[in-house]
């Protein structure tokens, strides 16, 4: 096979894997719970009710529940009541430090906006960009975790391999 062959069919068995299709329906929650967040970190930050800590504790608390239910149920296909401390508490950690960076990010960036700019659209712009982009540089770190650590199924790994014939 030449090596060209090869690389299309390893893409293809890739995106047809059961790995591929958890990324894809973490991607999706991923998508809808941004969006659920910036919405809500937009209302809250941008039309001044409150600062930008208070704004993204509510805004991740509105998209964290449905995040985990969708990921839980759709993405990875977990069934029946958590596992306490193998994964809710797991699953609080993660999602809690990703909460702390956030808001700590965007308490930083309003802090120093000012200096950049007087514009309350453009500097309202810039935090909730931050906002963004500390979730999204956060995407992938919290995909392997839920995929390896919280939501891995630990018995199948257990299972003895069949000998190959």
């Amino acid at each position: 096979m030449r090596p060209v062959e090869y690389v299309g069919d390893r893409l293809t068995a890739i995106r047809r894997s059961r790995l591929a299709g958890r990324f894809s329906r973490y991607l999706a929650n991923s998508v809808l719970a941004t969006a659920i967040s910036q919405a809500t970190f937009l209302t809250v930050y941008g039309l001044g009710l409150a600062g930008p800590r208070v704004a993204t504790v509510t805004a991740f608390v509105a998209a964290a529940v449905p995040a985990y239910l969708l990921n839980r149920s759709w993405a990875w296909s977990q069934r029946g009541r958590p596992d306490f401390l193998r994964e809710t508490l797991p699953y609080l950690a993660v999602i809690l430090t990703n909460l702390f960076v956030a808001s700590t990010t965007t308490s930083w960036v309003d802090a120093h906006v000012e200096q950049l700019t007087r514009d309350r659209a453009m500097q309202v712009a810039l935090v909730t960009l931050t906002f963004t982009a500390t979730y999204g540089l956060l995407f992938i770190g919290k995909f392997l975790i839920f995929e390896h650590v919280l939501f891995s199924d630990r018995r199948k790994r257990r299972e003895p391999v069949p000998p190959r014939r």
